[in-house]
């Protein structure tokens, strides 16, 4: 279904601000509505650095913008979602005039207000928040996120019956959503440190027989896991990888020594000289008599 986006240039709804204007704390009981939440759209202006005992998440609909938080810079463009906890000082600067942002402020009461359903949702969410303190992070939106942001500006504008119900329901699952990028994120990261790890190892034993117990016992995850995570981060799965340094290696071996074939291939960690042959044929085209003889003559 094609969206309607003309509720965003409809007029104004939220506490926009100025440019230029002096302000530096914003209180919750002041600036949301009773209920502890508001959301707003804004064009174009910059603004000066403030900050509000509240949560607010930014979403850029179109443009781009550069966003300080506590002294760190974010540059943030059309698709770009962030979360900026309470008592954060931030402001935040145009990058380009077609820039559209749509903010959504709300509090832990907003979250936890009525039943314990809620509190136990918002208890989930707590761990995302607690990063967002100590390092806030930029995820990238998708379709469904920016049809959630714009239907709670629409029940928000026209506040149809029980329009908070929908707003509350689409800001969890908003926040869901983004601890999931959130826990995918720290677990490529966690990966990435994992599979540095084994590449240590596998240059470290390249005269070795190297086993994927081995590596699995040195990074305490699953082989399929392994070689799931080895492949995303290399391109190469964990054989082909250790064959290309082990025949890199050969092929040293062969024009800077006089080493025998059988000799090469042992000191490499092949048992099977016939395997070593296949191996060494497969990535230089040749086999490795022919290979020396090229480059010694």
């Amino acid at each position: 279904m094609k969206r309607n986006y003309d509720i965003l240039f409809e007029n104004d709804i939220g506490p926009e601000l100025k440019e230029n204007e002096p302000y530096t704390f914003m209180r919750s009981s002041v600036i949301l509505s009773e209920n502890g939440f508001s959301i707003w759209k804004q064009n174009r202006r910059n603004q000066n650095i403030h900050t509000h005992d509240y949560y607010q998440m930014w979403y850029v609909f179109t443009g781009s913008c550069e966003h300080t938080i506590d002294n760190h810079k974010f540059c943030l463009k059309s698709g770009d979602i962030i979360i900026i906890p309470p008592y954060a000082y931030h402001s935040m600067h145009a990058g380009s005039d077609d820039l559209l942002v749509i903010g959504i402020d709300f509090t832990d009461e907003f979250m936890s207000e009525n039943s314990s359903s809620d509190r136990i949702m918002l208890s989930c969410i707590n761990p995302l928040i607690v990063k967002q303190k100590s390092n806030v992070s930029v995820f990238f939106g998708d379709d469904e996120i920016e049809g959630l942001i714009l239907e709670m500006f629409s029940e928000h504008m026209k506040k149809n019956d029980f329009y908070e119900i929908v707003i509350k329901s689409n800001l969890m699952k908003l926040l869901v959503m983004i601890e999931r990028m959130s826990i995918a994120e720290s677990s490529d990261d966690n990966h990435r440190y994992l599979i540095g790890e084994v590449v240590r190892y596998i240059h470290n034993n390249l005269n070795s027989k190297i086993k994927l117990s081995d590596l699995c016992n040195l990074t305490n995850i699953s082989e399929s896991l392994l070689a799931s995570a080895f492949k995303k981060i290399t391109g190469q799965t964990i054989i082909e990888y250790v064959n290309t340094l082990k025949i890199n290696k050969a092929k040293q071996l062969l024009k800077e020594t006089n080493m025998s074939v059988t000799s090469i291939s042992y000191d490499l960690g092949f048992s099977d000289g016939a395997y070593f042959n296949r191996v060494f044929k497969a990535n230089a085209g040749c086999s490795p008599k022919e290979y020396r003889k090229h480059y010694k003559e």
